[in-house]
Order: C-alpha cells, then structure tokens, then sequence
C-alpha cells in the first residue's frame, strides 16, 4: 500500500512523504508531522511505517534535504542544518514484500507546462492492474488528484494547467492492483506558465 502525506513547512523543514510499502498486509504512514529545525543545533528524528513486510528501506525520492541534514537507509533524519530556508523533498519507504507493481510517469518531462497537458503512466502488476490515478503537489495547497482514476492502458489523464496557479508542481502517477495494493511513481517537477485566462467576450473594431 502506498500514501502520500503533506506534512506542511515546519520550521526551515518542508517535507512531502510518499511512502510506497506493497504487501499482503498494508503498510501505513505513523510520522504525521516533524519537529522545525535550528540552525547550529543537531537534528535527529526517526521516520516511521508500520505494517508489511520487514524490513523497510527509506530513500530520497526528488527534491534536497536542508542543507547539512541526510537521511539513511532506515529512516533516520540527522544532522546539524547550516542554513536558513525551506527544503522540500519527497521520501519513500518501501517494505519487502512481494510482488511489486511496476510504475513509470512517462508524460509530462520536466520543464515548463502550459494549456491542456496529456499525463501517462505505464503500470504493469503480477497481480493485474486495477487503475491508475494521477496526482500533483503544489506547495500551500498540497496533493491534489488530476481527474480521476484510468482503469484501462494506456493510463492518462488531461490536466487542464489554466485552471491551477503558475508555479511549480510535482507531478506522479500511483498504481493499483487488483488485490489493492498501490505503489507511486517517482515524481516530475513541472512549471506551470499558462498564465490566466483572458476574459471572453464581444470580438470587434469599436465603433
């Protein structure tokens, strides 16, 4: 089972966890929040899952840890942070269960965004395949569904990006197989610049 959690800004510590655990039981997110962090100060806290199957294996999906913080293998965010700002990152723990669904975001590349966007994700499961949902992060509104789940290949959806503010986006796609399990695709960082819709309207020369 996997969840995505946005845990807000913390602090100078922003952090979106995706935590993909596929098993026979389901796996499930304890961290809800992390403590704000001081530059100077030795940092240390512990991420958490629970369910599945042992043991899990944490790792840094997309963004940067704030500086002078790394995370390790069994979840451990340590450090002494050495400056001031906000990080956002995504991290993944995966459990040893098997098998795993297979999942791929191929469409959008990263860069810029603009008008209606075709997004596609190929998705393949021992299993079989359930459907396929996609979903953005922005930060200050957090993860949102992109219409919704594609439950026949090719998965996609269209995302109209006029009706979302410019800026910045991750961008994935989470699997689901026919017993329920569901694991994320890495993500991809877009930039919105469609810029707002111009107002409709009586076309002419005035008179």
């Amino acid at each position: 089972m996997a969840l995505k959690r946005t845990l807000g800004t913390l602090g100078t510590l922003g952090l979106l966890l995706l935590l993909c655990g596929v098993g026979h039981a389901a796996v499930s997110i304890v961290t809800t929040s992390l403590p704000g962090v001081t530059i100077g100060v030795p940092y240390s806290q512990q991420l958490v899952a629970t369910g599945g199957v042992l043991p899990y294996v944490w790792s840094l999906d997309s963004g940067t840890l704030p500086a002078g913080l790394s995370l390790s293998s069994s979840g451990l965010i340590s450090g002494t942070p050495t400056a001031l700002g906000t990080s956002n990152f995504v991290v993944r723990v995966t459990d040893s269960a098997a098998p795993l669904p297979v999942v791929s975001l191929t469409a959008p590349s990263a860069g810029n965004v603009s008008g209606v966007v075709t997004v596609t994700a190929t998705c393949t499961s021992a299993l079989g395949v359930a459907g396929v949902t996609f979903y953005y992060f922005r930060q200050g509104t957090g993860l949102q569904a992109i219409g919704s789940e594609d439950t026949s290949s090719p998965y996609s959806v269209s995302w109209d990006t006029k009706l979302v503010p410019n800026g910045a986006y991750s961008v994935t796609a989470v699997c689901r197989d026919t017993s329920g399990n569901t694991i994320s695709s890495s993500t991809v960082s877009v930039t919105n610049i469609s810029g707002p819709t111009p107002p409709t309207g009586m076309t002419g020369v005035p008179q």
